[in-house]
């Protein structure tokens, strides 16, 4: 049930909230009484203003402490960044217009677009 805290880093005490987020069989022992580590795919939806940290920041988290992939939903002109972590790296960066569909890493069977999963 939404809100759900994911727990980033326990030593640092980085608790964020994604919109969405996609664990793995294989991660799902992350899963307790919060989540506690990185989940496999985190999607947030940006506001004009965010919530906590900007945009940049918090891409930074997901992709410090091992989140294998970002989608970032521009809600204003909804276009979807899709960025793709490896090794605690950025390793790609692509954006797909509305009615493209949207290619992902971690969910390689997916193939709608941001418009078919809205309707």
């Amino acid at each position: 049930m939404a809100p759900l805290d994911v727990v980033l880093n326990e030593q640092r005490s980085l608790i964020v909230q994604p919109d969405l987020f996609f664990i793995s069989t294989e991660q799902s022992w992350i899963v307790q009484d919060r989540v506690r580590g990185a989940p496999d795919l985190v999607i947030d939806v940006l506001s004009p203003k965010p919530r906590i940290g900007q945009t940049a920041e918090r891409i930074r988290w997901f992709q410090e402490n091992g989140v294998r992939e970002c989608w970032l939903v521009h809600q204003d002109e909804r276009p979807v960044t899709v960025i793709e972590f490896t090794d605690r790296r950025e390793a790609s960066r692509r954006v797909f217009g509305r009615r493209e569909s949207i290619v992902s890493a971690v969910l390689p069977e997916f193939t709608s677009s941001l418009e078919e999963m809205l309707a």
